[in-house]
């Protein structure tokens, strides 16, 4: 596998240079479109289900039942869809040369050399084993020093390409230094 920031140098034996010696990353991650499709999907599907269940689709349940269950899948579509119209607000990840994470929350969505850190951006937090870290997303598990876990998902639209690469590569080297 070769990484767009490191080259081999063969006279060298093979030792690493590049660009940026450094994990070093800042991204201000914001709410991703692609998982508001998915939401929007799953409305959608719920309701036709809704539908299908009040327009006697299924004979052998009793009426009261499928009264229950059109209504339950009715609820269920307007809590998803009530759930994909609230964005969660954009929030900044810092990573450390040495691994170090860091989450500050981020009122706008500007470019994170502008936003200031705030006095929660101060907790420290790890990376959990159990993350999932894959070309096109990220499923950072954090746990910070009380214990409390923090899960971050990440899609190709939440940042930049270019930071969601640098995201990937600093993720899965500090899962390796985990290890």
């Amino acid at each position: 596998m070769s990484l767009p920031f490191l080259r081999v140098r063969p006279e060298e034996g093979g030792v690493f240079f590049g660009y940026d010696r450094s994990i070093a990353v800042s991204a201000v991650v914001t709410s991703s479109r692609i998982i508001k499709i998915i939401y929007l999907a799953m409305s959608v599907m719920l309701i036709v289900i809704s539908m299908a269940l009040l327009s006697n689709a299924q004979p052998e349940l009793s009426s009261l039942m499928r009264a229950v269950l059109s209504g339950f899948a009715f609820l269920s579509a307007c809590v998803i869809f009530m759930h994909a119209a609230v964005s969660p607000p954009p929030v900044r990840i810092d990573i450390s040369g040495q691994g170090q994470i860091r989450l500050v929350p981020s009122r706008d969505n500007v470019p994170a050399s502008l936003v200031k850190i705030s006095a929660d951006g101060d907790r420290l937090l790890s990376l959990q084993p159990n993350s999932l870290i894959f070309s096109s997303l990220l499923l950072l598990r954090l746990k910070d020093e009380t214990g409390r876990t923090n899960a971050l998902l990440i899609f190709p639209d939440c940042v930049s390409s270019s930071a969601f690469r640098r995201l990937s590569v600093a993720c899965r080297w500090i899962a390796v230094q985990n290890q």
